[in-house]
C-alpha cells in the first residue's frame, strides 16, 4: 500500500500523518478508559482497545522505520516526539495491569458488582477466560511496543 508513492518524502509524510493522528486518537481513548472510570465488566473492551491502538502503532512504526535512510530531518522530529508520546501510553497500559496467579483474569475477587471499578486489570498466564485473555494481549503488545521504541545503541 506504501509502495504506491513514488517519492520517498511523500511516503514519510503520509506515515507521520497516520501516527500522528493514531497517537491522538489513543491519547484521548486511554484517557477515557482510565482506571477506575470503566466497571469491571468492561475490562475486555478497554483492554482490546488499548491492545488494538498499540497494535497499529507497531504496524506504522515499522512501515516507517524502513526508510530510516532516506528520512529529512524534520520528519525524524517529529517521529521522535510522537513515538515519546507512544511510549508513553504504552507504559501506561503496563501500569494499568496486574499479574494475579490462579484468578482467571478476573479483575478483582472481592468484587462480583459489575458496578466495581477495578485498580488494576488482571491477567494470569494459565487463564483462560476472555478478560485474563485480553489483558495478557495489551501486556504483550506493550512490552513489544516498548522494545521497538526503545532507542537501541550502536556501539
Amino acid at each position: 500500500a506504501f509502495d504506491d508513492f513514488e517519492n520517498v518524502e511523500d511516503r514519510c509524510d503520509v506515515l507521520l500523518g497516520m501516527f500522528g493522528r493514531l497517537y491522538e486518537s489513543a491519547n484521548r481513548l486511554f484517557a477515557m478508559t482510565q482506571l477506575g472510570s470503566a466497571s469491571s465488566s468492561n475490562q475486555v473492551a478497554v483492554c482490546s482497545i488499548r491492545q488494538r491502538l498499540l497494535s497499529s502503532a507497531l504496524v506504522i512504526v515499522s512501515e516507517f522505520e524502513k526508510l530510516s535512510d532516506k528520512r529529512t530531518r524534520e520528519s525524524s522530529i517529529k517521529y521522535n516526539e510522537i513515538r515519546i508520546g507512544l511510549t508513553n501510553l504504552a507504559v501506561n497500559a503496563l501500569e494499568s495491569l496486574q499479574y494475579v496467579q490462579g484468578q482467571g483474569g478476573s479483575a478483582d475477587t472481592e468484587a462480583s458488582d459489575d458496578t466495581f471499578a477495578p485498580s488494576k486489570f488482571s491477567y494470569d498466564f494459565a487463564s483462560k477466560g476472555e478478560n485474563g485473555d485480553s489483558a495478557f494481549q495489551l501486556l504483550r503488545t506493550s512490552i513489544s511496543l516498548l522494545s521497538h521504541l526503545s532507542p537501541t545503541s550502536n556501539g
